[in-house]
């Protein structure tokens, strides 16, 4: 919401389709597979600093506002992905819960793609 704040995110409209389906049905989700969709985001962090350093370059912003959602952990972001990885790493899972986590992070990766391949199109209808 920071970053919004910093942007005037008064614009921004409902989530897109891919975006609202899921939400709907993330509830059944079992642990695993939530903890595969958690890996990408939590390794999308790992980008997004670069890009957050980016884009303060380019609006001439200061600290990290307006890019807290790409860069949450800021210096600590090392550190923060080595803890999350020996984490998963010490996890004892069953055969179906591997399975589970993959599922997880596969949906989670086309989630992704499926919102900015709308968000494209939603772009392209705008005059």
């Amino acid at each position: 919401m920071e970053d919004l704040a910093s942007f005037d995110g008064s614009q921004i409209g409902p989530p897109v389709g891919p975006v609202a389906e899921f939400a709907a049905g993330v509830s059944g989700k079992r642990d695993a597979e939530l903890l595969g969709m958690h890996y990408v985001l939590e390794g999308s962090t790992n980008g997004g600093r670069f890009i957050a350093m980016a884009i303060r370059k380019g609006l001439g912003l200061e600290g990290d506002r307006g890019t807290r959602y790409l860069d949450p952990y800021g210096d600590a972001q090392k550190a923060r992905w080595g803890e999350f990885c020996a984490a998963m790493s010490g996890l004892s899972l069953e055969a179906t819960e591997r399975e589970d986590v993959i599922a997880g992070a596969e949906r989670m990766f086309g989630l992704i793609i499926e919102t900015f391949d709308a968000m494209s199109e939603e772009a392209s209808r705008t005059p």
